[in-house]
């Protein structure tokens, strides 16, 4: 439930020492032979020794133990090894094709392939690019990979990289490796038989070798499958990530960091919350803002024709008048079209703002992409998509770093998202995105830069947005006035890189959401004995409609039984009876089971009704008998899907 007092809602990352034992006698290595045949490793090994490593220790320990190595195509190696190209989605296919063509089935995933010895390397797109390529894509392509093979056996994957986490405070970070962490918490809430495990480590100095205790260590990891997913390996200790609430010595005293007609630069200023906090500077202190958006607004002396020729529901009609009631708060505002990740455009916008208001005294980087456009699930997204989310967040934040050239800033306030602790489904590249920020953030304050990450819970603007979200969602979410509120806070804090703000038990949604252990007060899982509690219909903008057919009445007793209502109706929302992504990924799964049909998962977005998912079952059956009745179908098709 959500938090009512706004001081309790900040959190800061910590760590926790917690070994495992290491335990590689025959009896646990074996378990998974015993319950799934075939069950091989297979290791995506770095050029730095410690995937070879891994899989000679694994080989003498008797496992089907499989190097994949990064390459220009694929292909068979000598040795039981394969090569292929870490950009070519086909290839990651191709491979595991051809395992389960040889009745071999991975049980376990080491990817290794951003273990790296760079240390410091330059914050460029250059450099990003490569990391993403051999961490987040090449993680994307092989988890679609696995689903289009229909691998559906449990699995565990592990992200094995150096410079990804911070521990000691000493590291120094690659943002662009963090992009992996996302997408890890995304994983297992849409494919419920993966778990995976994202695992920092140190780089052994230039003279010394991989030890072997950490070969061991790491191989134990996913022998003992302890529930931790965010693991960090320093000398001979294992740590594991834990979010702990603001101590009360950390708590604001002091004024806001906020001077009086202070300059203030907001990327995305043009959006909701960027015009939400651009009032709340323009009240409080008078600012002097400079509002960075994509498409700018008409030059100003065309204001009051446009307001004239415009109706009120207009986007631009809306802005203009927002813009005019900061004015006339006391505000002086600039507004600028530039794109954040184009570094001249930004460059030219922070020239202006220095010319026409001397100076500039804080940052706020909102720029993003939300909405139905955030949302994608890991089968169906694509590089475009995903460049559509980096672009603003990871790029912008790099250009707007270098456009910056050093300024000396009070603060410099990277909105990140709660996406990158807890993930969310369809959110992959969001929760990716994010992550970034927050290496960013931490990168930047190791260098003496007053740059924060906070990774905000939901806002949420209005009824008619709350009723969007679902009732569960929703309940958590930010009020415009609530999210100023912790903005101030905030601001108070002092020198920190990385703050969470979660209006309800931050340690209870992680162990719901990312480790998915179910609530103190469930029964039993739906595989057991006892469904969940029935419930009455609750009070809905809907009237009960009984399901017409059997398959829509197939389909409502599913609902019934997974969200515990005694009855629903076929027009009912999914997510206003409190469907949420975990139940979503479960009622997806039931229909795939029970239907023998692959449904996308916009579609429980789209038509979150009995009757609208009973009718995209009926298209998806009607396509697959249509290409079982074309001529040469049979030997082309793969599964009906819409």
């Amino acid at each position: 439930s959500k938090e009512p007092e706004v001081t309790r809602w900040f959190y800061l990352p910590s760590w926790k020492r917690a070994d495992l034992p290491i335990v590689l006698e025959a009896k646990e290595v074996e378990a998974d032979r015993a319950s799934v045949p075939g069950a091989c490793w297979l290791i995506f090994e770095d050029g730095e020794g410690l995937g070879p490593q891994i899989t000679r220790r694994l080989r003498e320990l008797a496992k089907d133990a499989i190097p994949v190595i990064p390459g220009t195509r694929f292909a068979r190696l000598d040795g039981g090894a394969y090569a292929l190209d870490p950009g070519r989605r086909e290839d990651y296919l191709a491979l595991i094709q051809d395992l389960r063509a040889q009745g071999r089935t991975p049980t376990v995933i080491l990817h290794l392939w951003n273990v790296t010895s760079d240390g410091r390397v330059p914050l460029t797109a250059v450099a990003v690019d490569a990391a993403q390529e051999r961490g987040f894509y090449s993680l994307l392509f092989l988890v679609q990979a696995l689903g289009k093979a229909a691998v559906t056996t449990p699995l565990q994957i592990g992200v094995v990289a150096t410079h990804m986490l911070e521990v000691t405070g000493e590291e120094t970070l690659h943002p662009g490796k963090a992009t992996a962490l996302g997408l890890c918490r995304v994983i297992p809430q849409e494919y419920p038989h993966i778990t995976c495990r994202a695992v920092d480590v140190p780089t052994p100095a230039p003279w010394a070798a991989w030890s072997k205790g950490l070969v061991d260590r790491l191989i134990t990891e996913f022998v003992l499958k302890p529930p931790e997913v965010t693991v960090a390996y320093r000398g001979r200790h294992r740590w594991v990530q834990r979010f702990e609430p603001l101590p009360e010595d950390h708590l604001p005293t002091g004024p806001v960091r906020l001077r009086k007609r202070g300059v203030y630069l907001i990327t995305g200023g043009l959006g909701r919350i960027g015009l939400v906090l651009a009032e709340h500077l323009a009240r409080t202190v008078q600012a002097r803002l400079i509002l960075v958006g994509r498409s700018g607004l008409p030059e100003r002396a065309a204001w009051e024709a446009w307001l004239a020729t415009h109706d009120e529901e207009d986007r631009t009609s809306h802005r203009i008048r927002q813009v005019q009631a900061l004015e006339a708060l006391g505000a002086e505002v600039m507004v600028a079209g530039a794109d954040v990740a184009d570094e001249a455009q930004m460059r030219a916008v922070i020239a202006q703002a220095r010319e026409r208001f001397g100076t500039l005294h804080g940052v706020i980087h909102a720029a993003g992409i939300v909405g139905e456009a955030s949302i994608r699930a890991i089968q169906e997204t694509d590089p475009a998509d995903c460049e559509q989310q980096f672009r603003a967040k990871v790029y912008g934040s790099l250009m707007l770093e270098q456009a910056l050239d050093g300024a000396h800033l009070d603060f410099c306030l990277l909105q990140s998202s709660l996406a990158s602790i807890l993930g969310g489904l369809g959110f992959a590249a969001y929760a990716a995105a994010n992550s970034f920020l927050d290496a960013l953030a931490h990168r930047r304050r190791a260098d003496g830069l007053p740059w924060t990450s906070v990774d905000w819970d939901g806002w949420r603007f209005g009824e008619e947005h709350r009723a969007a979200m679902g009732r569960v969602a929703a309940d958590l979410t930010l009020t415009p006035e609530e999210g100023v509120r912790a903005f101030d806070h905030l601001l108070a804090l002092g020198d920190l890189p990385q703050v969470v703000v979660s209006t309800g038990d931050l340690q209870a949604r992680i162990a719901r959401w990312v480790r998915r252990e179910p609530p103190a007060e469930a029964g039993p899982s739906r595989d057991g004995d006892s469904a969940k509690a029935q419930h009455p219909r609750p009070e809905l903008g809907t009237a009960y409609v009984p399901p017409r057919t059997d398959l829509e009445q197939t389909i409502a007793e599913m609902w019934q039984k997974v969200l515990g209502i005694e009855r629903v109706g076929v027009y009912d929302n999914f997510f206003e009876l409190g469907g949420h992504s975990l139940l979503a990924t479960q009622l997806i799964s039931q229909l795939r089971d029970t239907f023998h049909v692959e449904l996308p998962l916009r579609d429980l977005f789209e038509n979150p009704t009995v009757a609208g998912l009973a009718e995209s079952i009926e298209t998806v059956r009607w396509a697959a008998q249509g290409m079982q009745a074309a001529p040469g179908a049979a030997d082309e098709r793969e599964e009906g899907e819409l």
